[in-house]
């Protein structure tokens, strides 16, 4: 989410929660999102924080259960694909535009 449709939620009274993931880290959010309950996404803590305050803003009277160590290994996963094979094939994508006879 970049800070334009944050700020257009915020106007709006949206509650918006930055998770972050794939290096991004809550403590080294820019301002504005550093404003924002935010969360890192391999943080079991601020994942259980994070579905509190979606149960509360949602006005549920229970909070889903939620295995955070199937959700963290599974975000690990995610991550590692995102950051490093999405690099990999982008990087192999633009060899072969220079140089197409490696297609």
């Amino acid at each position: 989410m970049d800070n334009f449709e944050a700020g257009a939620s915020w106007i709006r009274k949206i509650p918006v929660i930055p998770i972050c993931h794939s290096g991004l880290q809550k403590g080294k959010l820019p301002i504005p999102l550093a404003l924002l309950q935010s969360v890192d996404a391999d943080n079991q803590n601020d994942l259980a924080g994070m579905f509190s305050t979606l149960t509360q803003t949602l006005g549920a009277t229970i909070s889903p259960q939620v295995d955070y160590q199937k959700l963290i290994n599974d975000y690990k996963v995610f991550a590692l694909y995102y950051t490093y094979f999405s690099r990999i094939k982008d990087t192999v994508f633009e060899i072969v535009l220079l140089e197409p006879s490696l297609k």
